[in-house]
């Protein structure tokens, strides 16, 4: 299985300006990840204190990426890089 580091970040002209229904939004969207974190490829996720960017480790086919995002977009815009784990990059070295 892929891995993948997604870095993301809100996109402010998404979210609501009334305080209440910014954080009843953000409620929810947290509440999915939280989810995703139990049963599906979501490995870890991050955010900073303010909650308007962070990242998260993914695994598993893109197609499965793909379907996770289509919960978050369009509040979230990603930055998607395949990561290798040491042994791979490791094996790649060798054989170069």
């Amino acid at each position: 299985m892929t891995r993948y580091l997604v870095t993301w970040k809100a996109v402010n002209a998404r979210l609501p300006e009334n305080r209440e229904a910014r954080i009843k939004q953000q409620i929810a969207h947290t509440e999915l990840v939280h989810e995703s974190l139990k049963s599906y490829a979501l490995k870890e996720w991050g955010t900073s204190p303010d909650g308007q960017k962070g990242y998260a480790m993914f695994e598993g086919s893109e197609d499965d990426m793909a379907r996770m995002g289509t919960m978050f977009v369009p509040f979230y815009e990603f930055d998607i890089y395949p990561i290798l784990t040491a042994e791979q990059w490791l094996g790649v070295l060798k054989s170069s």
